[in-house]
């Protein structure tokens, strides 16, 4: 499959390097890719490694049909990539692809993380660190929002003509913490704005389950409250933390350890 320079994968590209920035600076991480696969057999794909997602695509690295499992995997393991893998690791210094799959609607999301050749310590930074890698994919996809829903349109996704097949059927998963549970009363955040303030018990699961892509209506058949009134403690929350938009809600939510509170999941 032969990709244009002018598709939105392509000349995303440094978009998806600057956003990624803080993830390669803290570790060895050099490499990021958030896709998504619908089980039509379209995919929408942002790279930060643009030369190699050309190559990928181009030599159709896929099998006849593309078996998706929710959880964690490590390129090493499958013998489908093997090719992919070696390629690149000698020609485009990436190595020891890790990535991540859950599971959605009608698609799968992938976040992908490699490092470059002979960081092999990298996969011990992967197992001790699954829930923050978890963390930055829903950062990303709240800080590439508008590149990613301009490419969520039929004309602007890539066809991969295979069929997407489930490997086996998942329980569904829930995030579940104490604040979910509204046991308690108040939560002090520390900000760039302040270091004494704090949210209540709803505001807090309110701004939890936004941080989780939820909607109002998800959210208020959740908790028990109608759609409105969700939007108005999240609106409270908002004035407290000083955000105005969805980006910088989740800065001030990384910044500030409100991602922390969002635990893994846990099966019901």
């Amino acid at each position: 499959m032969f990709i244009s320079d002018n598709h939105i994968s392509v000349k995303s590209g440094d978009d998806i390097r600057t956003i990624c920035k803080p993830l390669f600076d803290r570790s060895d991480i050099s490499f990021f890719i958030y896709c998504r696969f619908y089980d039509d057999g379209t995919l929408v794909s942002f790279p930060s490694n643009t030369a190699w997602h050309k190559h990928f695509m181009e030599k159709e690295y896929f099998s006849n049909k593309l078996r998706m499992k929710e959880g964690l995997h490590l390129w090493a393991s499958h013998e489908q990539y093997s090719k992919a893998t070696i390629e690149a690791r000698k020609h485009f210094n990436i190595d020891n692809k890790f990535e991540i799959v859950e599971r959605g609607a009608n698609y799968y999301d992938v976040y992908g993380f490699a490092s470059s050749k002979g960081k092999n310590r990298i996969i011990d930074y992967y197992i001790n660190n699954i829930d923050y890698l978890k963390k930055f994919g829903l950062y990303f996809k709240n800080k590439a929002e508008k590149l990613i829903d301009t490419a969520r349109t039929v004309d602007n996704r890539l066809l991969i003509h295979h069929q997407i097949v489930d490997c086996e059927e998942e329980i569904m998963l829930e995030y579940v913490d104490d604040f979910m549970r509204n046991r308690i009363k108040h939560y002090y955040v520390n900000t760039r704005y302040s270091s004494d303030l704090y949210l209540t018990s709803r505001e807090t699961q309110i701004l939890l389950y936004t941080l989780q892509q939820r909607s109002a209506v998800d959210i208020g058949r959740i908790v028990g409250i109608s759609p409105k009134t969700v939007e108005s403690y999240l609106a409270k929350a908002k004035e407290k933390l000083g955000c105005e938009t969805r980006p910088d809600l989740f800065d001030i939510a990384l910044e500030s350890g409100l991602l922390q509170l969002i635990t893994s999941k846990e099966r019901k």
